[in-house]
């Protein structure tokens, strides 16, 4: 009974950790955007003017579909995590490819756009 509970524990920190990592990031884009500056990492479910984001990400990977990377796991996060205080992310937009991989890791139910550096626009996200 003892290793079953201590392995619940186990998991149930893991779990912990990786919410609280998203929630910082998720802070840290609200604060770069908060100190008008140049955006490194835009969550679609906080840009303004965007009623339907499902079809502004199939709209928008048409054009930069060379720099994507689409969801490789399910949307609907576990009753855990939601219970955690987590939300699922759906589209996430990076500046540049320096924080892909730890944003790919930490949101594998996003699609990830890295913009390209040619300056396609996307609206309201500077």
């Amino acid at each position: 009974m003892f290793v079953v509970l201590t392995l619940f524990g186990c998991w149930l920190g893991w779990n912990a950790n990786i919410v609280q990592q998203r929630k910082a990031m998720r802070e840290q884009a609200r604060q770069e955007n908060a100190r008008s500056q140049p955006f490194g990492i835009k969550f679609i479910e906080e840009i303004q003017g965007i009623d339907q984001p499902t079809m502004f990400a199939r709209e928008f990977y048409d054009k930069v579909k060379s720099v994507s990377t689409q969801p490789s796991a399910s949307q609907e996060l576990s009753i855990v995590r939601r219970w955690l205080g987590d939300k699922a992310a759906n589209q996430i937009f990076l500046r540049d490819h320096s924080e892909h991989d730890l944003v790919r890791n930490l949101f594998p139910e996003a699609a990830v756009f890295v913009l390209p550096e040619s300056g396609l626009l996307v609206p309201n996200l500077d």
